[in-house]
């Protein structure tokens, strides 16, 4: 099975956001987690805008729904079984529903991928609440076996933590995974917690955005 990738950092596909130079050995969170959850063999293709000389047609609006297309489009034409595009919701839940961004960035990509034609692959659509360290985060039993300091944090829904991004005493799930294991939680560090967390208790504790993920994901099989 050939899935494409699509991101925004190398935390997210490791070497792959780089298709001229990077490593594709070198794993970031998606790799794992989506191996896990399609339970075969799996050829990863990294998706990269300067690699694809499709343009968007102009009834596509905005770069995120632009990336959309193309992805869609290169995974086609790369005979993908399934494109995966991400981009960070960037934005906590309430405690009762998912943000507004979320929903918002998941229309965007949707409405991108659908001018794709019928014909296209499927898209799993990942939109993390707030971002994808907030998924890493989502086996706390995990996490803390790892955690290098003790922070009560780690048991609060990874969909609701939230706070400066450039704070590391924040709650921010960029700075809370990174103070909680000590040192910058890069490719190898969320590719490590996305192999080996739970996916039932992840799934749960992130019932807004990664369990839809995961199930548009499995739909692909």
């Amino acid at each position: 099975m050939r899935v494409l990738l699509s991101a925004e950092g190398a935390g997210d596909i490791g070497g792959l956001i780089d298709p001229h130079s990077g490593d594709p050995k070198d794993e970031g969170f998606f790799q794992p987690l989506i191996r896990r959850a399609l339970g075969t063999d799996i050829q990863f293709v990294g998706y990269s805008g300067l690699r694809l000389g499709t343009k968007a047609p102009k009834s596509v609006k905005g770069a995120l729904a632009k990336r959309a297309f193309q992805a869609v489009t290169y995974a086609d034409a790369e005979d993908c079984d399934l494109a995966v595009i991400h981009t960070d919701a960037d934005e906590a839940a309430s405690t009762k529903k998912a943000p507004p961004n979320w929903t918002a960035r998941r229309k965007i990509l949707r409405s991108g991928v659908d001018q794709a034609g019928p014909g296209a692959p499927p898209a799993a659509l990942a939109v993390p609440v707030a971002t994808t360290e907030a998924w890493a985060l989502a086996d706390a039993d995990v996490v803390r076996k790892r955690a290098v300091v003790k922070d009560a944090a780690v048991k609060k829904s990874p969909e609701l933590l939230w706070g400066a991004p450039h704070d590391p005493t924040s709650n921010h799930p960029k700075c809370l995974l990174q103070r909680l294991l000590g040192k910058p939680a890069g490719a190898a560090v969320q590719a490590e917690l996305a192999a080996v967390m739970d996916l039932q208790v992840a799934r749960k504790r992130c019932p807004r955005s990664l369990e839809p993920f995961l199930a548009e994901v499995e739909a692909a099989r």
